[in-house]
């Protein structure tokens, strides 16, 4: 299952809130690794500028 934006948005809220990574994966049908690959990915394009987001989507 791919996450949408909203989905990274409300995960984040509830990380916030004291929910575990486990009971997340569960609720959302993802693995641990998934999921937390994929809210790294969130933070980095919410929270990063615009410099640190083109570096970090080169792969050169």
């Amino acid at each position: 299952m791919k996450l949408t934006y909203e989905d990274k948005v409300r995960i984040y809220e509830l990380r916030k809130q004291g929910i575990s990574l486990k009971r997340l994966s569960e609720k959302y049908g993802m693995n641990l690794s998934k999921l937390l690959t994929s809210q790294t990915s969130f933070y980095i394009f919410a929270y990063y500028s615009t410099n640190h987001k083109e570096k970090s989507a080169s792969f050169d």
